[in-house]
């Protein structure tokens, strides 16, 4: 346990020579807005430590600065949490990084895959559990849990070592180097004031209420920050909301509003509540945030879709990866599709979401090219290129979806894979069979 300057200066300048470093950190957040770190756990190729930032007179400079020294990769188990803290504290992130949890999906562990099994899986280590609610601000700690936070980076060093392994053996390493580079992204941690209405996840889209929104959202965001204090210690997100529906304009107004009393609105809070109302009703209608809405789908374009998610779960488990590797959330809510890497001669088309569009990789070019449905699933089965102009019709995307079910459930079981139709065997409707025949 490093509890003085000199002790963690010196650890510094040994670590600076490692080939990698394992680093966690502890922390609670249930009374503040920034987390507050309490234990930094690191450890080199011989040597962990547990640093205390409470200790008196701590400086984490010569650790910050660890962390940027491009030498070693520093390795987290999903970092997100450690590198707010990071952010926070120091302004930039550790780097070069390296995510266990994300290399774990490139390995075909699953989705968010947790220490534990990646301990146990690759360490043969079982983690002691009895320190895992501990109240890390409160000290003395005990050497059980100082043990127990020690285990986050001394099992992962090897965690580490064999997934690195894997990775370059099925010439993967590019593959968390990409994921890596939106992770290491320190924007991501550093959010815009003016984007906090956007967790509150509204469903309104009159102008007037999601200008009020902004500004109301915009202005808790300040305070809880200046305070430090959590955002519902302000005012709870119903209540903003609220208000932003209502737009009181007087104190006696805003004290009618649901969740929020009248001793409140006649305080300063209430007038600082007031104020940022005004400035939302003083925005024209065209700032106003614009909400994506998405198109409810046909029922042929459900079946298509919930058809297409089969394939991507049968092609991710062929390929030994995880689904959210290949078409994860962000590129769904942004209305695009991840490139498909699973095999170069064999391209294949991936659903982003239940929009109206879909991404072509273009096999070994890797040519990005949006297609409709009918063609997606034409190219996904290995069809002639005149197939999709034939497929237009209800009942063309009938055959060719009654097609997929067959190939998928019928005689080919062996097949899942993505398969390609030959002789239109896979297709009951006679009228297409021509259509669908492989050139």
């Amino acid at each position: 346990m490093i509890e003085d300057q000199a002790a963690l200066e010196a650890f510094c300048q040994r670590a600076a020579s490692a080939t990698f470093l394992t680093v966690d950190t502890e922390f609670v957040r249930e009374k503040t807005y920034y987390p507050l770190l309490c234990l930094v756990q690191v450890a080199s190729d011989d040597e962990a430590v547990a640093i205390d930032p409470l200790a008196p007179d701590m400086d984490l400079s010569p650790l910050f600065a660890l962390m940027t020294e491009t030498s070693m990769p520093k390795v987290f188990h999903a970092a997100g949490q450690d590198l707010e803290i990071f952010a926070n504290l120091a302004g930039t992130l550790p780097s070069p990084l390296f995510d266990t949890q994300i290399a774990a999906m490139v390995c075909g562990f699953g989705d968010q895959v947790g220490y534990e099994r990646l301990a146990r899986s690759l360490a043969g280590a079982e983690l002691d559990k009895t320190a895992r609610y501990t109240d890390w601000s409160r000290r003395p700690l005990t050497d059980t849990q100082i043990n127990y936070a020690l285990g986050d980076v001394t099992h992962l060093r090897t965690v580490f070592i064999e997934l690195t392994n894997r990775l370059e053996r099925d010439g993967r390493v590019g593959w968390v180097e990409e994921e890596m580079a939106a992770v290491a992204n320190l924007s991501r941690y550093q959010p815009d004031v003016q984007d906090a209405w956007r967790r509150l996840k509204p469903r309104g889209d009159k102008p007037q209420f999601l200008n009020v929104l902004v500004s109301v959202a915009a202005w808790r965001e300040l305070e809880a920050q200046s305070r430090d204090v959590p955002r519902n210690r302000i005012i709870r997100d119903d209540t903003v909301m609220e208000i932003a529906a209502s737009a009181p304009k007087t104190a006696a107004d805003l004290g009618g509003v649901r969740g929020y009393s009248d001793n409140a609105a006649r305080g300063k809070q209430g007038q600082a509540i007031l104020a940022a109302v005004e400035e939302g009703l003083a925005k024209p209608r065209d700032a106003a945030p614009k909400l994506k809405k998405r198109k409810p789908l046909s029922d042929s374009a459900a079946q298509g879709a919930a058809l297409l998610r089969v394939l991507l779960k049968a092609r991710s488990e062929n390929a030994d990866v995880a689904q959210r590797i290949v078409a994860n959330a962000e590129g769904a809510q942004e209305s695009r599709c991840r490139l498909s890497r699973l095999h170069h001669r064999d391209p294949w088309l991936l659903r982003s979401g239940l929009g109206e569009t879909w991404h072509h990789p273009g096999g070994a070019r890797g040519a990005g090219t949006v297609l409709r449905s009918s063609v997606a699933l034409a190219d996904c089965l290995g069809l002639p290129a005149s197939v999709p102009n034939a497929l237009r019709s209800a009942e063309a995307g009938r055959a060719l979806r009654l097609g997929i079910r067959n190939r998928l459930f019928g005689c080919c079981r062996d097949h899942v894979g993505f398969p390609h139709i030959h002789g239109g065997c896979a297709v009951r409707d006679r009228t297409w069979r021509p259509v669908l025949r492989r050139a």
